[in-house]
This record gives structure tokens, sequence and C-alpha cells, in this order.
């Protein structure tokens, strides 16, 4: 039985697979399809996070959707961040990724490093990878040297953004309180709840190759 499937601790990620008719969807969650009712348009083959658990007879309630970001990534991203976060070399991070631009492969490649480039040249460390199968992004903004904010897009997980300060993070927020509030007592910072989006983001039709 569905019911029994759905933990309500954390948001999940549900997929918007066909719109059924006036305000309906059919929405797919993990193996199983949930019909439902929405006011707000959703689109067909995107991904979607959500509170969703049973109320009261056994009906099971969706809410909070947040479109679940998508871009172009690097298959190797998540080795660069890791290197990033070992040495701390800003510089020697520009250097790397104006020179795997001259070298791209594909256009996403190249959609993927022309975008951190340009994250730099407004402050912020913008690293696109790809983890359990779904786009995810790492960005990083610093005020000085010891304090700064972070934002990450990770997986299953709704994104985040914290703050951090002498090594140590000070404040998180994400869209749901079932997720910042366990979070941020975990870390033993504040928490809050917010809409969240990234440090930097491509400024619409910037690059463009389709068509």
């Amino acid at each position: 039985m569905i019911p029994t499937m759905i933990n309500a601790a954390l948001p999940v990620i549900i997929e918007v697979a066909e719109h059924t008719g006036f305000n309906r969807y059919n929405l797919r969650f993990g193996k199983k399809t949930l019909s439902t009712r929405s006011y707000t348009t959703l689109e067909v083959g995107e991904e979607y996070y959500a509170n969703i658990g049973t109320q009261s007879g056994g009906v099971i309630g969706i809410n909070t959707l947040t479109p679940r970001p998508k871009g172009a990534y690097l298959q190797g991203g998540a080795s660069l961040l890791e290197e990033l976060l070992a040495n701390g070399d800003a510089n020697e991070f520009r250097a790397k990724i104006k020179a795997a631009l001259a070298d791209t492969k594909d256009a996403n490649e190249f959609r993927a490093y022309s975008q951190m480039l340009l994250a730099l040249g407004e402050g912020v460390i913008s690293v696109p990878f790809f983890y359990e199968n779904r786009y995810a992004l790492a960005q990083f903004k610093f005020e000085n040297a010891l304090k700064g904010e972070f934002y990450l897009l990770l997986g299953s997980f709704a994104p985040l953004l914290a703050r951090f300060e002498d090594g140590a993070i000070t404040r998180v927020a994400t869209p749901y309180e079932s997720f910042s509030k366990p979070l941020g007592e975990a870390l033993g910072c504040e928490w809050a709840v917010a809409k969240i989006a990234p440090l930097w983001s491509e400024k619409k039709n910037f690059l463009d190759f389709e068509g």
C-alpha cells in the first residue's frame, strides 16, 4: 500500500507524468503513480520537490511543490569540486576552467564551463556536476577569507543555502521546515524556511545553443 511507503519527515521528488485534465495530473512518486489536483500549473516531464504524506482517512496529501532546478553539468564536476575544496585556490580553479573551455567536447560542456567563468566574474564559485543521475550544483560566495555563504543542490535533497564564518556553519535555510529544522539542529546553528535560489544563475537566453 502507498501510505506505508511514505515518510513525511523529508520532502521527496516527484515527476509530473501526465496532465489528465483541468487542474489534474498524474505524478510519479518512486515506482507509484498518484493522481492529484493542482491549482498551480505543472510542467509534464519536470521534477518537483514536495511534502507528501497521509492525512486523516488515508487521504494522500501533496503540498509545497518546488521545481527542481536543472542545467548544464560536468561529468567530472564532483572531482573538480573535491579538488577545489581541498586546495582552495580560486586562481588555479579559474585557470583550469579556461583551459577546459578551450578543449570542450560538446555543447553541454561548453555551456557549463562558460557559466562557471561568468559566475567567477561576479564573485561566485560555481561547480555543476552529476550526482545520483541528477543535475547537482555547488556554489560559494565569500565576503572575506573566513566568511560567506554557499548554495547546494544535491541528489534528492531540497536545495539549501548556508552561511559560514570561521569554519563553522552559522545558518541554514531550505524551502521546507521538515528539512531545515533537523539540519539546523544537527549542525547546531540557526535555521530558516525560505525560497532558495542559486547565488548565481545564467541570464535567460545569454547562451543559446538550440535552434
